[in-house]
């Protein structure tokens, strides 16, 4: 990560939200929508800091971006002025609570995954279970 426009040193280390590589990333779990969300809130208020920093003034289309992410994390806003130091902070703390979970879910669902799938399947994908049982003994439709 580049170092952090306010402080010069690197900020606290979000972990991604693709936690082993390209299979973690196509699963999802049921924090993996909220996780994505908070990395996503952080990365945008970064840019942010990074344009005033460099004395660019951020989009209005990037100040409405921070202010959607920011009403809806807990504790990232309270008054008109949004402030992106405020929504790190906030999302930072959230995601602490949600990560680890959704990147232990997405690890265990991947590794499962590869040790199913041929390589194959594991490029191209494989069909569903309901066509892949389609013409075996016992099913029926």
């Amino acid at each position: 990560m580049p170092p952090s426009p306010t402080t010069g040193s690197h900020p606290p280390a979000v972990s991604s939200p693709y936690p082993s590589g390209p299979w973690s990333s196509a699963i999802v779990g049921p924090l993996s929508p909220r996780a994505d969300f908070l990395v996503h809130a952080i990365g945008t208020a970064e840019q942010i800091l990074r344009l005033d920093v460099a004395g660019h003034a951020p989009s209005g289309a990037a100040r409405q971006l921070l202010r959607r992410f920011a009403l809806n994390i807990p504790g990232a806003y309270d008054d008109e002025e949004i402030d992106p130091e405020r929504v790190i902070s906030a999302a930072r703390t959230e995601a602490a609570v949600h990560q680890e979970a959704d990147d232990s879910l997405r690890r265990t669902t991947a590794d499962r995954a590869r040790g199913q799938l041929t390589e194959v399947q594991q490029l191209f994908g494989a069909p569903l279970l309901h066509d892949a049982l389609r013409g075996s003994v016992g099913f029926t439709t």
